[in-house]
Formats: structure tokens, C-alpha cells, sequence
């Protein structure tokens, strides 16, 4: 059999590439031709190791988990290097045992987002870097935001007010919370998330008079909240309301409506009463409306025409209703419609004018139409309460109508209009009568009136 020959060679360099030379060489000093062997060292350099997990244990820990990627049995690791760095600051790193392969970091700041990586070090120093893991800081939950001040506003309302947390946990404060329950009931209810800058608010919901309460108030920061902050207040019962300290005022009364207004007299409303009679009649038989109480007006409709009405109005709440006070006001007639114009016929090319009066003291706005439903001829205008022709014909002869709106609906009133080719001389006459009677002016030279 033939011989098996081996040598231990030492002191070579790792990782490189070698050439090996072995000869023979017998007893007798015979020398074998030489073989040459092509081999190489291996490399004790760590791999880069990669973190599999990073997570929060709390606002000041990250746990970490990492593995090998290159089998190290020939050169372990005998430490690892640690690098974390928060947002926006510098790194800082730490070293741990290299048998390990998990770690915490500890005393890092609160709801900070950290980059995390680490490298080996063994006989062969330090190996590459991990690729970078990030992960953030839990944040710690606000102190208690003290409650300075709980105050009923009115007999419905409570104003709260109190000072930011002296620690915000690590977070910027982002809402406070607002509650509130009966003294002695059950689980608060939420009445307002208020933002982060406002330390005051005003408790409507829900509220009522005579009853004690406990307030709370609650920070969060977004990540955790606070203890409440809590504190007791007592409505006061509602009182009497105040009656009105200026009389009712009627205003645009026509013949069978009028509107009534009056002025708060503040405190607490839950409505107004108002009633209305004919001033001959007592008030057990007057007509009575509730009005809610952010009203100060109310329209009266079917009201009979040129009668005297009494009108009255009081406050009313839970606790009673104030006295009465009350205003005067008289109804409009039923309106009336006059229409002037020519008695006889008018003669062609002439201007006419006529004019339509409405009496009873109404607002005069009235319209003007055709009786037959045709547009107004050529030459025809409404004016407001006049109708205009200029330079009439004998097409234009027809009845012509006012008309009124008036409250019970419309009134009209018709008038016939008749062109004659005579008599053309009474034209500018009657035009004059008109102009003088009417407050209004006549140009001569072009026969219009302005």
C-alpha cells in the first residue's frame, strides 16, 4: 500500500490564495519530480448580520432580534457593535457580547424614531455594517391637566377652564377631552374633543337647572391620555324671566294682517306668549301664539279690516311666565282702486295719460294690463302708478286694467279708452289738468311727462 504523508502548514494569511510544492525525496537522496497543489485560507471576515425584528417595549426601550448571514465556527464574533441614532441627531452605539443575538436598548428618549444597525467584531475586526432598521419610542401619558376653574355661566351652561399638563409624556398635547355626569350618576359622557391650544369651554348639553355635576377633563397626546382632572359645580335653578322692557311695536298693518316686534329682555326663555283681540272685546277671548324663543317677531293674519286690535306679549320658562305687556294698533280699510283718465274721447296723435289711484293709505304700487290679455299698444308705457300713451291711435282705443295686490288678493279697476280723428284740440288741455294734479311735469315740445 502506498504511504499517506501530511504537514500542517501555519502562520499563513486568511482568505488568500496559495500555491503548494511537494518533493520527494528518498534516502538516498533520489528527488521525486515536484507537485504542485492549488489551495486557499479561509476567510475569518463576518458577514454583514441583518435584524429581523425591532420593536417598542416602552418610551424609553427598543428590543432588537439579529442573525448571521456566513458561518463564523473557524472565527466567531467575540463582540457586536450596537449604532442607534435618533431623528434629527447623532449616533450613538453600544457594545454587547458576541455569543448573543438579541438586545434592548434602554434609556433612549421618549416617542423618538430611532435608526437602528450593527456589525461584528472578531480576530479579524470589525465587519460590515447591517442595513439600517427603524422603529419609534412609545410615548408616556400626560399629567393631568388641572382643572382651574368649573362655573355655571346661567342656569343651563357651565364654563370650565384649566391649565395644559406639566409634562406632555414626550408628545405634543393634541386634544383634550371634556365630560361630564350628574354628581353620584353613572359613566361620564363626552360633550367636546377641544384642541390642543384651547383651555376653556362652555358646557350647553344636556345641562340643567338646579342639578350638581362633576366635570372632567382629559389630556391625550395621540399615543396615550391622562388622568382626568376632575372638579364639581351646581347649576342654580332657574328664576322667573324677565318681562319686556319696551313695549310691542306694530309696523306694516295692512287691512287684514300686522306684524308684530319686540326686544329680548334676556335671562332664561323658553318661549314667548302672544295674544291679540279686537280692542272692544276682553282678553278671555283673545287668540294666543306660543313663539319660539330666539323670535322677535310675529305676523298676525285674519285680521278684520279698519278695527282696533290690542296686542300682548310675555316671556315664558319652567319656572313661570312674566307679565303681560302690551300695544295698540289699528287695521287698514279694505283698499280702493280710482282710475282717472279722459271722460270723453281723445283725438289721434295726441299724448294721454292715465292715472291710477290707490286710496287707504296703501302702498301705490300697481301694475297695468290690457283687459283682452294684449301687450300694451306702441307707443304705451307704465310709469308707475301712470299709463302713458304717446301719440295715440285709433288701434289704441281699449280697456285698460289696474292692478292691486292687496293682502285678500288682487284688486283691479278697468278703464275705457276711446281715440276719435276729432277733437284733437281737448288733448293738451286734459294732459295740462293732469300734469297739475299729479305733481308731475309737461314738456311742452315733446309732450311727455317727466
Amino acid at each position: 500500500l502506498p504511504l499517506v504523508y501530511s504537514a500542517t502548514l501555519s502562520g499563513l494569511h486568511p482568505n488568500a490564495n496559495y500555491s503548494i510544492r511537494i518533493t520527494l525525496v528518498n534516502t538516498i537522496g533520489l528527488i521525486s519530480a515536484p507537485v504542485t497543489i492549488a489551495t486557499s485560507t479561509l476567510s475569518l471576515t463576518l458577514g454583514a448580520p441583518v435584524i429581523r425584528s425591532l420593536y417598542a417595549i416602552s418610551s424609553t426601550q427598543l428590543a432588537m432580534r439579529w442573525m448571521i448571514t456566513i458561518d463564523t465556527t473557524m472565527a466567531p464574533a467575540d463582540s457586536w457593535i450596537v449604532e442607534y441614532t435618533p431623528f434629527g441627531g447623532s449616533p450613538k452605539n453600544v457594545t454587547v457580547q458576541g455569543s448573543l443575538r438579541m438586545f434592548t436598548l434602554t434609556g433612549l428618549s421618549r416617542g423618538t424614531l430611532y435608526s437602528v444597525r450593527l456589525a461584528g467584531v472578531n480576530v479579524a475586526g470589525l465587519g460590515p455594517f447591517s442595513p439600517y432598521v427603524q422603529n419609534t419610542t412609545t410615548v408616556d401619558a400626560p399629567t393631568i391637566p388641572e382643572i382651574q376653574s368649573a362655573l355655571p355661566l346661567n342656569s343651563t351652561s357651565i364654563a370650565v377652564s384649566w391649565a395644559p399638563p406639566l409634562d406632555n409624556g414626550g408628545q405634543s398635547i393634541q386634544y383634550y377631552v371634556i365630560q361630564i355626569r350628574v354628581l353620584g350618576g353613572g359613566t361620564f359622557s363626552t360633550v367636546s374633543q377641544v384642541l390642543a391650544l384651547q383651555y376653556m369651554y362652555v358646557i350647553t348639553a344636556g345641562v340643567q337647572d338646579g342639578t350638581a355635576y362633576e366635570v372632567q377633563v382629559i389630556a391625550s397626546n395621540g399615543g396615550a391620555i391622562s388622568i382626568p382632572s376632575l372638579m364639581q359645580v351646581i347649576t342654580p335653578p332657574i328664576g322667573p324671566p324677565f318681562p319686556l322692557s319696551v313695549m310691542p311695536q306694530v309696523y306694516g298693518s295692512t287691512d287684514t294682517t300686522a306684524v308684530v316686534t319686540w326686544i329680548s329682555p334676556g335671562g332664561y326663555i323658553d318661549n314667548y306668549i302672544l295674544q291679540y283681540k279686537p280692542s272692544d272685546q276682553t282678553w278671555n277671548g283673545a287668540t294666543t301664539y306660543t313663539v319660539g324663543a330666539s323670535a322677535t317677531i310675529f305676523t298676525i293674519s285674519g285680521l278684520i279690516p279698519n278695527t282696533s286690535y290690542d296686542v300682548q306679549v310675555c316671556t315664558n320658562n319652567k319656572n313661570s311666565s312674566s307679565d303681560f305687556v302690551a300695544q295698540t294698533f289699528i287695521t287698514l280699510a279694505p283698499p280702493t282702486l280710482k282710475v282717472i283718465g279722459p271722460t270723453s274721447a281723445v283725438p289721434v296723435g295726441t299724448t294721454v295719460a292715465l292715472a291710477c289711484v290707490v286710496e287707504s293709505g296703501y302702498n301705490s304700487t300697481v301694475s297695468w294690463s290690457r283687459a283682452d290679455g294684449a301687450s300694451l299698444p306702441p307707443g304705451a308705457s307704465a310709469q308707475g302708478n301712470l299709463l302713458l300713451f304717446i301719440s295715440v291711435q285709433i288701434q289704441t282705443s281699449g280697456i285698460y286694467v289696474c292692478t292691486f295686490a292687496g293682502s285678500a288678493g288682487p284688486i283691479t279697476e278697468a278703464f275705457s279708452l276711446i281715440v276719435s280723428s276729432r277733437l284733437a284740440g281737448l288733448a293738451f288741455h286734459y294732459l295740462k289738468y293732469l300734469s297739475t294734479k299729479f305733481a308731475v311735469h309737461l314738456d311742452i315740445n315733446t309732450s311727455r311727462l317727466l
